[in-house]
């Protein structure tokens, strides 16, 4: 799995888990900036490494969810 695991993200997911764990900041607001990345690296011809920063950031997303929309998104429409 390691070795599948590498080729997809360009590390391992317990490395993304550890990495994520000691993140600041909400994990949206990572993810956005892991997306960010990808289309930088796009544009300068780095295409592995975006199909990689891609898979850590979709990998994210299904482990945290949408949860941290639901705060900003609930009070900008007054709902509590």
């Amino acid at each position: 799995m390691t070795e599948r695991e590498i080729k997809m993200f360009g590390c391992t997911k317990a490395q993304i888990d550890e990495a994520d764990a000691e993140a600041l900041g909400p994990p949206m607001m990572r993810i956005m900036g892991l997306i960010s990345d990808a289309q930088i690296a796009i544009e300068v011809g780095m295409n592995e490494e975006a199909r990689q920063q891609l898979n850590v950031a979709k990998y994210l997303i299904s482990k945290h969810g949408f949860k941290d929309l639901a705060y900003p998104i609930r009070r900008m429409l007054g709902v509590r």
